[in-house]
């Protein structure tokens, strides 16, 4: 009698305590799927990382404060980047441009968007009207960053480029610039908003120019999440939480504080 009580009550402990934890919300560090750490991989960028600062970095700590998720924090590149997102080794990577073939492996919560210009000598940008000009010079070499993306006018049109020899990969924006200023390469690729950054010096400013040859809008660029560390449903939580931070001002405030006022509202037409 008395096991048949206890059983008795028991079952209706296990039975309230379900319904309470059936009515309890769901929390946000649950939502995003951060009730662990994450893995998050910065990779050189100038403004948005360099030398543990930028605007990536301003952006997770503000998550992390926001939400109470903890980062493990690294630094690669690109290169390295994609196949640890695509094999579950690393969770998040900032500044990413969604593809079709990367959207297999990985969903994208942006928070940014950019346009990538094209660098050169100011001496040269006076033979230079469309991207055409530039493959009708076989004599110029053009530097990009080794796995980037560029968005689909540049990147359709460097494979046009057939002499590969051409084009010259380096592993971050810092050695890209490096390279364009012991003539190495005679134009690169590279975001609007490091003109300033990897040339900072006014007699730089005067020797390079950029020029816009894509008439495509600004490129959206996002937070990367691995399908194997997260689901749909976390990367929609992802998503409401980067359009709070718009909403609320958040993101306006660290693009200014890193950038003049019009390129920095530029960044939030995403």
């Amino acid at each position: 009698m008395r096991l048949r009580r206890f059983r008795a009550f028991l079952l209706a402990l296990l039975l309230a305590s379900a319904t309470r934890s059936a009515a309890e919300p769901v929390s946000l560090r649950e939502e995003l799927g951060c009730t662990r750490p994450i893995r998050v991989a910065f990779y050189e960028f100038g403004t948005l990382y360099h030398e543990e600062h930028g605007i990536d970095v301003d952006i997770i700590q503000e998550i992390a404060r926001r939400t109470g998720c903890v980062f493990k924090k690294s630094i690669l590149t690109t290169v390295e980047i994609w196949p640890k997102i695509e094999n579950g080794d690393l969770g998040i990577t900032t500044s990413g441009i969604r593809t079709l073939a990367r959207a297999k492996v990985a969903m994208f919560a942006p928070y940014l968007a950019f346009e990538n210009m094209v660098v050169m000598r100011a001496s040269l940008a006076e033979d230079i009207h469309d991207f055409s000009d530039i493959i009708s010079h076989p004599d110029w070499r053009l530097g990009i960053v080794q796995g980037f993306q560029h968005g689909a006018y540049y990147d359709f049109r460097l494979k046009a480029i057939k002499d590969r020899s051409r084009i010259i990969t380096y592993p971050a924006q810092q050695s890209l610039f490096n390279g364009l200023l012991h003539g190495q390469v005679q134009l690169i690729l590279s975001p609007e908003i490091n003109f300033d950054f990897y040339l900072p010096d006014k007699s730089a400013l005067t020797d390079f120019t950029m020029l816009d040859l894509s008439p495509a809008p600004p490129i959206p660029h996002a937070l990367v999440l691995s399908r194997k560390d997260f689901t749909p449903a976390m990367a929609n939580a992802w998503l409401r939480l980067i359009e709070e931070m718009r909403l609320d001002g958040t993101l306006r405030t660290i693009y200014r504080n890193r950038l003049p006022q019009p390129m920095s509202d530029r960044l939030l037409e995403f």
